[in-house]
């Protein structure tokens, strides 16, 4: 009995040691992730400033065609757009989310996403059009793991209540592929000052989500 019960023991033992070594392979490769997800990725970006009186040609410059463009200028004085081109996603299923952020403000405060158009086909939509979304639980899993995205994380008030962090949903997405091309638009929250110089004031960047909303990595692509 004694030499039954000592093997059981030994085989619990083994079986919790590799349920440890498994989860620790598993924080180290997750963390790894975190910190260089994107690294294969190569990207460029065109940063523009547009007004509503330019924005359809400032669209039709990045390579919007016009039939896209035309009749979509947003309300706002201002809007920042940004042709972005990638190649080499490591992964092309789940979605690739597009942000923009004032990096005058400390921390760097989200824009609000306008919109977008891509040449890819999307399958549920043949026009291309890209439209803008988030989800709650983005906010401190970003923020967790880069400190640029600190500002995502949603203040109490004194009545107990919370203030988010942005006003509109701030993220354009896509499906996600090895390589592509979309332009975005960005529009600045309600007073924040006059923007001048994007690129110097504007953090393009982009987080690559899978199914379930399950977020992988964020990259900062530009500012």
């Amino acid at each position: 009995m004694r030499r039954e019960a000592r093997s059981k023991a030994v085989v619990a033992g083994a079986v919790v040691l590799a349920v440890a070594a498994v989860f620790v392979v598993f924080k180290v490769q997750r963390d790894r992730e975190w910190a260089r997800g994107g690294d294969a990725m190569k990207m460029n970006v065109e940063l523009r400033l547009a007004d509503h009186d330019n924005f359809e040609v400032t669209l039709a410059a990045l390579g919007v065609p016009a039939h896209e463009s035309n009749g979509r200028s947003p309300d706002g004085a201002q809007t920042v757009v940004a042709k972005v081109t990638w190649t080499g996603s490591p992964s092309d299923d789940g979605r690739l989310h597009l942000i923009a952020l004032d990096k005058r403000m400390s921390p760097p405060r989200l824009l609000s996403g306008g919109g977008g158009w891509t040449p890819l086909d999307l399958h549920w939509n043949r026009s291309g059009l890209l439209g803008s979304s988030w989800t709650s639980s983005y906010n401190k899993v970003l923020a967790k793991h880069y400190d640029w995205l600190a500002g995502l994380v949603p203040t109490r008030l004194p009545d107990g209540s919370y203030s988010v962090p942005y006003t509109l949903s701030p993220a354009v997405n896509l499906p996600a592929s090895k390589s592509g091309t979309a332009t975005v638009w960005f529009t600045p929250q309600q007073g924040s000052p006059q923007l001048t110089d994007p690129s110097q004031d504007i953090i393009i960047a982009l987080f690559y989500v899978q199914e379930g909303d399950q977020v992988r990595w964020a990259k900062r692509i530009s500012g």
